[in-house]
């Protein structure tokens, strides 16, 4: 088993993982699972992926824009 090492930073606690057991990002998700306390890289939602693509100068730059096709009614 894993260690790591607790800590006070200001008025909160902190944990200082080890090397191999560093997260991405500066920013996690947590929870509790029974006893354990799980952190979990954020995960984007497609919006704020979409959102963050658009702001390159080329994305979807050679995308053919379609016009709606015309559907046989049901």
């Amino acid at each position: 088993m894993h260690t790591a090492k607790l800590f006070k930073n200001g008025r909160s606690q902190a944990v200082r993982l080890p090397k191999n057991f560093r997260l991405k990002g500066d920013e996690v998700a947590i929870s509790h699972m029974g006893e354990a306390i799980v952190l979990q890289p954020l995960r984007h939602s497609w919006l704020e992926i979409y959102h963050a693509m658009a702001t390159l100068p080329e994305f979807m730059e050679d995308r053919e824009d379609f016009l709606p096709e015309e559907r046989e009614q049901l």
